[in-house]
């Protein structure tokens, strides 16, 4: 059952492509460097919703102290 409610649940690795609006390359390069956390859920790659918040928190963060 699909739900509409972003806080909680897990995205898969394309919806999450989607949602931040970035691409594959650089969603496994924020995972390698560990500032993204994968998650596996059986043989499915996923982002808990959790995290992809903390992550775009940390990004914008990140990208306006540079600034």
């Amino acid at each position: 059952m699909k739900t509409d409610d972003a806080s909680d649940g897990a995205m898969r690795l394309n919806e999450f492509f989607e949602w931040a609006g970035i691409a594959r390359t650089k969603v496994y390069n924020e995972a390698k460097s560990g500032r993204l956390k994968l998650t596996k859920i059986g043989g499915r790659t996923v982002v808990l919703r959790a995290d992809a918040r903390s992550w775009l928190a940390s990004y914008a963060n990140n990208n306006q102290e540079a600034a």
